[in-house]
């Protein structure tokens, strides 16, 4: 885009957009090339483009190989495969801490509370609402690979832990409320999230 075209679309005047593009400039966020199309003289015409999110910000570099290496797991790895790393994933968060006679709840609740997602649980103990998902752009692009992850890790804390007790997760990332991960024999209602049923692990 051209100075032109920025002032149009912001609303701001030349000079502003200018002072605003050269910082990003200096920040790596924006590149600017002349215009081969420019004639005149005085000061050369430039053409400015936005640098890629995974260029500048290691976070979104992060999330995009996040993205392919979940795309490549459904594509290539069977269906339990999300759930299995969960459960890597507890195992390495458990290692080295003694937990063999704790109570499983308050274990679960320490881990998803430090792993972003403001638990709450419910007074009879058996359903912890995840009120915040600290993957949920992966999630809203794939959401059976992430809520496995998830499902896996709560599995894998009370595998660790010892206790045989049957879980479900209701993944409601575009509905309203949180989602629900359920300690309970009887099986759920559907998720609301489309195009993925609530998500149900036996602990062996």
């Amino acid at each position: 885009m051209g100075i032109g075209d920025v002032c149009a679309a912001t609303g701001l005047s030349p000079s502003a957009v200018r002072f605003h593009l050269d910082h990003l400039i200096d920040l790596a966020a924006v590149r600017a090339v002349k215009d081969p199309n420019a004639s005149g003289s005085g000061r050369p015409a430039l053409l400015y483009s936005a640098v890629p999110a995974e260029a500048v910000d290691p976070a979104a570099a992060y999330r995009a190989l996040a993205g392919l290496l979940a795309s490549e797991l459904v594509r290539s790895a069977g269906p339990r495969a999300s759930t299995d790393a969960g459960r890597a994933w507890a195992k390495a968060l458990l290692r080295g801490k003694d937990v063999t006679s704790a109570d499983p709840l308050p274990v679960v609740m320490s881990l998803l509370d430090g792993g972003g997602f403001s638990p709450v649980r419910s007074a009879d103990g058996s359903t912890v609402e995840l009120h915040r998902c600290p993957f949920l752009d992966l999630a809203l692009e794939q959401p059976a690979v992430v809520c496995g992850v998830h499902l896996g890790l709560v599995t894998g804390v009370l595998e660790e832990l010892g206790t045989m007790t049957p879980v479900h997760l209701l993944a409601a990332l575009d509905g309203p409320g949180p989602c629900l991960v359920r300690f309970s024999a009887t099986s759920p209602p559907s998720s609301p999230l489309p195009g993925v049923s609530s998500i149900e692990e036996h602990v062996t």
